[in-house]
């Protein structure tokens, strides 16, 4: 775990320069916001989820977002966090409770 947080940010430094990081950041508080999260809320979790996923979680926890918006309308955290908790891979709700604690709390 700690070799791969390691390898993924120096892969997000290195391309710091060609502003990929800045892009998936950006596509991940985009999708929070088309979720229905605040915009405080979505800008705050888009930082360490873009640092903390790998793009294979990225991908899963963007398509939970939209079949659970499509399904749902707009959600709120309550909904994402509970239907996170059904998702295969225990690492991905972990770190978006632990965002979503961090940017509640940050306001």
């Amino acid at each position: 775990m700690h070799r791969r947080f390691l390898t993924v940010s120096l892969a997000c430094l290195i391309s710091l320069a060609t502003s990929a990081c800045l892009d998936k950041q950006g596509r991940i508080e985009q999708k929070l916001l088309e979720f229905g999260l605040p915009a405080a809320t979505a800008q705050c979790m888009a930082r360490p989820l873009a640092s903390d996923l790998s793009v294979g979680q990225l991908k899963q926890l963007g398509a939970l977002v939209s079949a659970v918006g499509k399904r749902n309308g707009p959600g709120g955290m309550d909904v994402l966090l509970h239907q996170l908790g059904r998702m295969d891979d225990p690492e991905i709700p972990l770190v978006v409770g632990r965002a979503a604690l961090k940017c509640t709390f940050a306001r």
